[in-house]
This record gives C-alpha cells, structure tokens and sequence, in this order.
C-alpha cells in the first residue's frame, strides 16, 4: 500500500497489473474493498495498470456551496497530482462506484485531458436540489465518453446522470441483494475504461 497528500493528510492507494501497461485505469471506492482488484482474473485480460484508491468521508466532503474549494475539490486534485506523478505522460480510464462517483465525475471534469474515459456503477441521484445543481454543471464538463452502470430497479438514477454527461450510455445488468457490485461488472466496466484496439473500433458511447 502507497500513501499521498490528500486534504486529511494522506490517500492511501494499491497498484495492480503490469506497471509499464499501456493503459493506466484509476479505481475509486470507500472502505477496504477499494483497495483490492475488484476481478484479478479480467485485470489479466487487460494491458492495464490499475490504481485503486481508498476514500473516506473527509476526502468525498463536498458541501453545496458556491465559491471556494471544498475538501473533495482538494482531493479531486490531489488524485490529479498523483496519476501525474505515478504515470507520468499518462492518460487514463477513470472508475468511481457509489459513493466515490460525485468525486469522480468532479476528478474528470476538473482534470481535462488527463481523463479520456469514464464509467460510474451503481449511482444515486443527488439528495438535495442545489447538490444536484452543482453535480449538474460538473457532469456537463466532463469531456470524456462515459458509461453508467446500474441495476434495473435504479435505472432512473443512472439515466440523470447520463442525461447530464456529455457523451454517455446506460448499462443496465443484473445486481445482488446489495446493489451492482463492481466484481461483477468489471469485465464490462474495462472494456470501456481499457478497452483493447478491437473493442475500442467496434464499439461507441453514444447519448
């Protein structure tokens, strides 16, 4: 496990697969699955390095305010700083589940080029009318071609984001009792986020 600055001091983050993979894939989730491969099985069907990023309340603060920076905005760019540092050059796929994904739609918006891919699974619509004005404006940044994943029955959360992002496409698949897990839905998620030369012609995210 690796440590970073982070606004409550550090992030603490894992590395998986081959460390001069083509391509660099960012995985943020909370408590102590994120810092497992959610499927090391289709990691090894993939040229890709992963870094899985562990969060916490502190780092996913994101006060409904308009003006200054709240500390997500902080960990957003802290999480900027470090694929730049790790993966030098890099332009990466960005993955954020649950509770992670306001964070990792405010890390591709803010970061530009930085983020060429996104996929959010099993999102929640926001709580209140002004959060979900900001994440509005936020998603409508967001450059990169996106994925939503969820289940069935939250089909309606995963389209108010995909209506907000630029470019994006819903996939809806089975879930558990606890929701989508990202374990199940890994191959999906990498073949957007990591996709092989022939996966990356045949296939597009469209609106």
């Amino acid at each position: 496990m690796t440590r970073a600055q982070a606004p409550d001091g550090e992030l603490e983050f894992r590395s998986f697969g081959a460390a001069g993979a083509a391509r660099t894939v960012l995985v943020l989730r909370v408590g102590a699955v994120a810092l497992l491969d959610p499927d090391p099985s289709a990691t090894l069907d993939h040229d890709v390095r992963l870094m899985a990023v562990q969060l916490d309340e502190v780092e996913l603060d994101d006060p409904p305010t308009y003006g200054g920076e709240t500390p997500a905005a902080s960990t957003a760019a802290a999480l900027a700083d470090l694929v730049r540092r790790e993966v030098p050059g890099a332009v990466i796929g960005l993955v954020a589940e649950r509770d992670a994904v306001p964070l990792g739609v405010a890390l591709a918006a803010s970061a530009g080029t930085l983020v060429d891919r996104l996929a959010l699974v099993d999102v929640r619509v926001p709580e209140s009318a002004l959060v979900g004005d900001l994440l509005a404006e936020e998603s409508a940044a967001v450059a990169a071609p996106s994925i939503v994943v969820s289940a069935a029955q939250d089909e309606a959360s995963a389209r108010w984001y995909a209506d907000r992002l630029r470019e994006s496409e819903v996939r809806v698949v089975e879930s558990g009792d606890n929701g989508v897990s990202l374990t199940h839905v890994w191959d999906v998620v990498l073949g957007h986020v990591a996709p092989q030369p022939a996966e990356e012609h045949a296939s597009g995210v469209g609106a």
